[in-house]
């Protein structure tokens, strides 16, 4: 059986390796597609954690692409267990806004459009923070 926990993990640690490990080693075993979805739900927490280590500035925007571009093989590997919903899996989800005094510059439209090629469901804030 598979280690929710440190599958978890390994997706917000970064450890692309051990994670994929993991799903091998869970594919072999011939899961149902009901057993998919749970390890799918699990990567999206994982994923999230990474948003949220990001969101508190202790992650880049390099680390939210990795953690993207490892759900998508992660879900590569997956597509054969849960089929074509596999697509309605995101990464997470970020929250953006802009300072108080602020205007929304370029460089934050450029940020939204990176996090969402790496998966994730970008929350522009409504409010300016101060």
């Amino acid at each position: 059986m598979i280690d929710y926990k440190a599958l978890i993990c390994c997706i917000e640690n970064l450890e692309g390796e051990k994670a994929i490990e993991i799903i091998e080693n869970f594919i072999a075993y011939n899961p149902t597609r009901e057993e998919g979805i749970e390890v799918m739900r699990a990567c999206q927490i994982g994923t999230e954690k990474v948003a949220h280590l990001y969101e508190r500035g202790e992650y880049f925007v390099s680390d939210l692409l990795v953690a993207g571009a490892l759900l998508e093989e992660i879900k590569q590997k997956l597509e054969v267990i849960i089929g074509e919903d596999i697509c309605c899996f995101k990464s997470g989800r970020i929250t953006l806004g802009s300072v108080f005094g602020d205007e929304p510059e370029q460089g934050e439209i450029v940020l939204a459009r990176i996090v969402q090629m790496a998966g994730f469901v970008v929350i522009k804030a409504g409010v300016k923070v101060s």
